[in-house]
């Protein structure tokens, strides 16, 4: 029983890691525009999308933490439980094959399954569905995003801060994030209308 609840903590955490993933490029691919034509439509979890990107940095610097936070327990808890359920899988095994599968082969194959898990169910999986669907994706993980992180935001602005500092050493300055809340409503009809008066021009040159 012990086991199984460990291997339950452990596809737990590579969903975590999956979410925060998935916040983070779902976040930095989704458009201002698109979400505000939601939540002018009375879409709540695109209002809260909004909010998010008015605030980029520190929701992005939010997300890493969480990720940190989802793959290091992975790593301290994963490998050790596989590692022992791989153990008793080869206890009756003759007894210099089980010594050997004991200490090598069970540990080894333990780090490649969790890894295995991590990289693709915990991030190329979420990755690659927040980016065909940011809109989407943002706005159903934001809501439990701006949570997250207000709860530990100490901690994320403490870690902030410290980057900053590091940055202002090596000479580095950090421009600020672009308010998406400036954005006109009409942006992609004026982008339209440039782009169809540039295409008659050219049609024009002709």
């Amino acid at each position: 029983m012990d086991i199984l609840i460990k291997i339950c903590a452990i596809l737990a955490l590579v969903g975590l890691n999956a979410f925060f993933v998935a916040a983070e490029f779902a976040l930095v691919g989704a458009r201002a525009t698109r979400l505000q034509t939601f939540a002018e439509a009375g879409d709540r979890r695109a209002r809260l999308a909004l909010r998010a990107l008015e605030h980029l940095d520190d929701y992005i610097s939010g997300t890493q933490f969480g990720i940190t936070l989802a793959s290091l327990a992975l790593g301290w808890l994963g490998e050790a439980t596989l590692a022992t359920l791989l153990v008793y899988i080869f206890a009756d095994l003759p007894a210099p094959f089980a010594a050997l599968a004991t200490h090598t082969v069970a540990g080894t194959l333990a780090f490649a399954s969790i890894t295995f898990l991590h990289i693709v169910l915990g991030e190329l999986t979420p990755k690659s569905l927040a980016l065909l669907h940011p809109e989407r994706i943002s706005r159903w993980v934001t809501p439990p995003l701006l949570l997250f992180t207000s709860v530990f935001w100490p901690a994320i602005w403490l870690l902030n801060k410290s980057a900053a500092g590091f940055l202002y050493l090596l000479a580095v300055r950090r421009r600020p994030m672009p308010n998406v809340s400036m954005i006109p409503r009409n942006c992609s009809c004026c982008c339209l209308k440039v782009g169809s008066t540039a295409s008659s021009k050219n049609q024009m040159s002709r």
